[in-house]
């Protein structure tokens, strides 16, 4: 019942003071208006983790509210990047910017001082703001007024629903795909069947998500975190996932080969596969919860690895990348993260964490 009552809360909160919000952004417009997007983004996706939260037990893999929460944390990436872009209604832009930290909530387990500690953070910027519009017109003024009401209330939501971090409330059990390893498949998603041979035309590209032979393709995809499921695959076939963005893909099954290449801020879930290999990748992440033999990243920057127990024979070859961590679980279960030097030859030593070799 909770998780019925915090959705319907933060859905009033979206229909009025964020769409209000919205409003006077694209009155405004330019790069106020263009941000704006990428918040209206992040709303909704903290509206499908409310959701979930609310009809869904906690899944057993440890795992899987990183999975749920990931989309979140790349958009609020977006929101903030518009800060170094602005060059006319500065501190708006950066208030917008400094406030979207209201978002990464998921992440904390004392919301209250969480929230305590950024109000006294975001009031500077609020403040900044304000002597910025003081000149301009009257839509301004309802922005700035809009915004700042999204953000108190959204900050007394957070308080009120999740003071102690993410509260499963539901009874339901989450699919294969959307829990990142659980090892029961949903009798859901046993009757879906595979997207074969579909082309969907779009303004300037073409998405693809079909098979071909012992292939499948997966192209030109953008904000999809649901539908990318390849649930039918055999052991030798092969997924290539090329010029996606802001997608999360799913393997279900074994595979001989999984390709990455071209990709931006790409989530994929795989169960078990020979070799992965990502290319000309920035801000992807991989999770595998069973076995990955070798892995092999070039000229990628900012990509995870998360690796479970089963894959700790696992080799990780880098070159020119930069900003590569990998994740796996000690004995106590919990999972420590290590960064990648470049241009080596990366193997886990389990419980005493990693060991790096040049590459001759």
């Amino acid at each position: 019942m909770s998780g019925t009552i915090a959705w319907t809360t933060l859905s009033s909160m979206y229909i009025n003071s964020f769409i209000e919000y919205l409003n006077h952004s694209k009155t405004i417009g330019g790069i106020i208006f263009e941000q704006s997007l990428n918040v209206h983004n992040l709303f909704n996706l903290t509206l499908n983790l409310v959701q979930d939260l609310g009809q869904y037990r906690r899944p057993s893999n440890p795992l899987a509210e990183q999975y749920l929460t990931d989309p979140i944390c790349q958009t609020i990436d977006d929101v903030r990047a518009y800060e170094t872009k602005a060059s006319d209604h500065i501190f708006e832009v950066t208030l917008v910017s400094k406030s979207v930290t209201i978002f990464e909530w998921p992440k904390e387990l004392d919301a209250e001082k969480f929230v305590n500690r950024l109000n006294k953070y975001v009031q500077f910027y609020q403040q900044k703001a304000q002597c910025e519009i003081e000149n301009l017109d009257r839509t301004h003024f309802e922005w700035l007024r809009s915004w700042n009401e999204t953000y108190e209330e959204f900050a007394v939501f957070v308080v009120k629903f999740f003071k102690n971090g993410l509260a499963w409330s539901g009874s339901s059990v989450l699919a294969l795909h959307q829990v990142l390893g659980d090892s029961q498949i949903n009798p859901e998603m046993s009757n879906i069947e595979p997207i074969e041979n579909s082309l969907i035309q779009s303004e300037s590209t073409l998405k693809i998500f079909s098979k071909k032979e012992k292939k499948w393709l997966i192209q030109n995809q953008q904000n999809s975190h649901r539908d990318l499921v390849v649930n039918t695959a055999k052991k030798d076939d092969a997924i290539s996932i090329y010029s996606c963005e802001d997608c999360t893909v799913v393997a279900e099954n074994i595979v001989d080969s999984i390709s990455l290449e071209l990709c931006k801020r790409v989530t994929v879930l795989l169960r078990n596969a020979a070799k992965v290999a990502v290319s000309a990748c920035t801000g992807c992440n991989l999770h595998c919860f069973e076995m990955v033999q070798d892995l092999e990243l070039i000229s990628c920057e900012n990509c995870g690895i998360y690796l479970s127990d089963k894959s700790l024979d696992c080799a990780i070859i880098t070159t020119k990348c930069s900003g590569i961590h990998v994740n796996f679980p000690f004995e106590d279960g919990l999972y420590q993260s290590f960064m990648i030097p470049d241009e080596l030859k990366t193997k886990i030593l389990g419980n005493r964490g990693i060991e790096t070799v040049v590459r001759l």
